[in-house]
This record gives structure tokens, C-alpha cells and sequence, in this order.
């Protein structure tokens, strides 16, 4: 995990996938933790601006399917995009090797 230094702005924008959905932040890289000790990006980031938005972008990290007008909405007026892309849990590799 980076480090940053923020500056509370007045718009933030998280996009991607995985920047809301704390079942897949991790990957395959840990065991299940409790999703009442898990902060997404979008939530973290919410406590730092006025106002934060998210879009996902795409239904999965597998991409099945792209919503590119709902993306280019919301970065419109940001002063920061942060972007929350991975493997995930939940993407058709993982689920062919189960």
C-alpha cells in the first residue's frame, strides 16, 4: 500500500470495480476478514472531501461489461481520480481454477 499525503479537497472520484466492495479489495491474498474491519477506498476517501464520488465502471473485475458514460460523469469536476483495479475474487480466472 502507497502512502499519501491528502489535502481535503472538495471532490474526490473512485473509480473502478473493486473501490466499494470490501469482498474483493483483497484478492485471494488473505483469508476472510470481517467486513465490519474493512474500509474501501470509497469509504476512506469520503471522510477526507466534501463530496466523493464512485462509478464502477464495470460489473466485475473481469470487465464483462464497461459502462463508459457512467466513468466519464463522474471524473467530470474532480480535483482527484483514484482507481481500484485487481484481480479480485470474483473474476472468471479464479472461478476456472476452483
Amino acid at each position: 500500500m502507497l502512502t499519501f499525503t491528502f489535502y481535503v479537497m472538495s471532490c474526490y472520484q473512485v473509480i473502478g470495480p473493486m473501490a466499494n466492495d470490501s469482498s474483493m479489495i483483497f484478492g485471494t491474498y488473505t483469508a476472510h476478514p470481517d467486513p465490519r474491519f474493512v474500509t474501501t477506498p470509497v469509504d476512506g476517501l469520503s471522510r477526507l472531501s466534501d463530496e466523493t464520488r464512485h462509478a464502477a465502471g464495470c460489473d466485475s473485475s473481469a470487465c464483462g461489461n464497461y459502462d463508459s458514460a457512467a466513468i466519464k460523469n463522474a471524473v467530470q469536476g474532480a480535483e482527484l481520480v483514484v482507481v481500484c483495479l485487481g484481480l479480485g475474487t470474483r473474476s472468471s480466472c479464479f472461478q476456472a481454477f476452483s
